[in-house]
């Protein structure tokens, strides 16, 4: 049953008034510093089962609300940066709290600066009752130097990496990413890392980044091997005068050996079919370590490749011209190539940090975007599973409704079609809503 929560509705006013009066669009001087805030509000509501007849069995809401500053020095070559990220959320029952479960992110940040469990009720309720849980998370809060030249910058403390080029799957992604199903892709998870960045041309970059040992993952290294590694990851992207684009990638991250490549470019078929875009990209990891897997897996070799492409129809049918196509094929060598695999790749480390998004040996991933008005955008994920004796589908549609320039209105669905021992099979059906307003 849908019911009305005005102690939610209560707080996102609340909310609206004081970050609107006292926070953003907030701007001062101090000193030789100019200081800039702004933030955003995020409501989310959504309802899931286990198939549609029981889509309204389970519920979840969530208020989120990010703070974020800068402060830029006079002559724009020191900025310190910071967003702290607020939340709380309501459950239909302490079971479905434990299934809303943290990324993998952790493993990826050295000092514990959050606490999503500040507040929480889901420990001393009975099952069936509602109960909440919030707190916060210093998502970002670094410093940056950058000369007036522009050639380099600099930058240390907790921050995001983003370095795939994949629409669904970005193996280059070292140190996380988004699923293709996320609704809320404006922000990455910020990571501790230190990044310094060159510009031998207009259309190239050099980035080095050093990551020391995640807090999450420190002890049992040390425990087992006596010794504290920390991580070190070389990227380099240019574009060619072909017009393609190159990433190549080498490393030593979380006790594995990491090279990568990645390419980008576009060709035409026909003068009608033109302008579709092509991109590989791949990962290979030589494991070793405490973190190289789980028990019985034997692998020390592993490798993630996608390949793609995108193109954007052109026709005189007002309702088929303007589709965004997005296709690609997601490959895993030590994904599951059969059902009975499922759960012994589950538990492998590259799974449980991240770093392989799904289970199965293949996926393939298909996308459509459009724009159906001025103020509404459509948009289709299907993923599926080629998975032997145990394939499956996931579904999922939503559309975007613009409010004004500053927020807007999501609508998803989402489903899945295949057995419980199939990877996207146990997925519930979910319906959910989310409204964004930025400050």
């Amino acid at each position: 049953m849908i019911r009305f929560n005005p102690t939610l509705c209560f707080s996102v006013l609340i909310t609206l008034v004081f970050v609107k009066s006292t926070w953003a669009d907030e701007s001062w001087t101090l000193d030789s510093w100019n200081v800039e805030n702004s933030a955003r509000l995020s409501g989310y509501g959504g309802f899931y089962g286990d198939d549609s007849s029981q889509l309204f069995d389970n519920r979840q809401q969530q208020l989120s609300l990010r703070l974020m500053s800068t402060g830029s020095s006079s002559d724009q070559q020191h900025t310190l940066t910071g967003h702290l990220k607020l939340r709380h959320q309501t459950f239909s029952s302490p079971s479905v709290a434990q299934g809303s479960s943290e990324s993998a992110i952790d493993y990826f940040r050295a000092a514990e600066i959050s606490d999503n469990r500040l507040w929480n009720s889901c420990d001393e309720v009975s099952q069936g009752d509602i109960c909440f849980q919030g707190g916060y998370d210093l998502d970002r809060l670094f410093y940056r130097y950058q000369p007036d030249s522009g050639q380099y910058r600099v930058t240390l403390g907790r921050q995001a990496i983003d370095w795939g080029t994949g629409r669904f799957w970005q193996p280059l992604n070292l140190f996380g990413s988004f699923a293709p199903t996320d609704l809320d892709t404006d922000y990455k998870a910020g990571i501790d890392a230190l990044v310094g960045e060159y510009y031998p041309g207009y259309f190239s970059s050099i980035t080095l980044a050093y990551l020391p040992t995640s807090h999450a993952i420190k002890e049992q290294i040390i425990a087992n091997t006596g010794v504290d590694e920390d991580s070190l990851a070389l990227h380099y992207r240019t574009l060619m005068e072909s017009g393609g684009e190159v990433t190549l990638l080498a490393g030593r991250v979380m006790q594995r050996s990491t090279l990568g490549f990645a390419w980008e470019s576009s060709f035409d078929l026909t003068d009608n079919l033109s302008g579709i875009g092509s991109r590989i990209e791949a990962v290979l990891y030589e494991q070793d370590g405490v973190l190289s897997g789980s028990e019985g897996q034997t692998e020390k070799r592993s490798a993630l490749m996608i390949a793609g492409m995108d193109y954007q129809t052109q026709s005189d049918n007002e309702l088929l011209d303007g589709i965004l196509i997005n296709l690609e094929l997601y490959q895993a060598s030590n994904g599951a190539d059969k059902a009975s695999e499922l759960n012994k790749v589950r538990q492998s480390a590259l799974v449980k940090q991240g770093i392989q998004p799904q289970l199965s040996e293949q996926v393939i991933g298909l996308g459509l975007g459009k724009t159906l008005s001025p103020l509404w955008q459509g948009n289709y994920t299907g993923l599926f599973s080629t998975l032997s004796g145990g394939a499956s589908q996931l579904h999922q549609i939503s559309a975007v409704y613009s409010l004004s320039d500053e927020s807007d209105l999501l609508l998803s669905l989402l489903s899945s079609y295949g057995s419980d021992a199939s990877e996207f099979g146990p997925v519930p059906t979910s319906l959910s809503a989310r409204l964004r307003l930025y400050f």
